[in-house]
């Protein structure tokens, strides 16, 4: 895994806020805004021994509980 490289993962579980993990073969990889169980495309901004942080890119598979928002303008304000 290297900085600024882009990887696919499937999203583990979520820490307290909204830091969710992913698992990677080289370590741990924390991304924000995302939900257990979706697929998602990801850049690698920071990496360090056996972790690493990134940005969520696209969502490639939605989770299997996930349920649209009744707002329309959702992503652009958060509800």
């Amino acid at each position: 895994m290297k900085k600024g490289e882009t990887y696919e993962g499937k999203i583990c579980y979520v820490n307290f806020p909204n830091k969710a993990i992913i698992e990677h073969e080289d370590g741990k990889v924390t991304v924000k805004n995302a939900l257990p169980g979706q697929t998602v495309k990801y850049r690698v901004t920071k990496k360090r021994k056996g972790k690493a942080e990134g940005n969520v890119l696209e969502v490639l598979e939605k989770a299997p509980d996930e349920i649209p928002s009744q707002c329309p303008h959702f992503q652009e304000c958060g509800g």
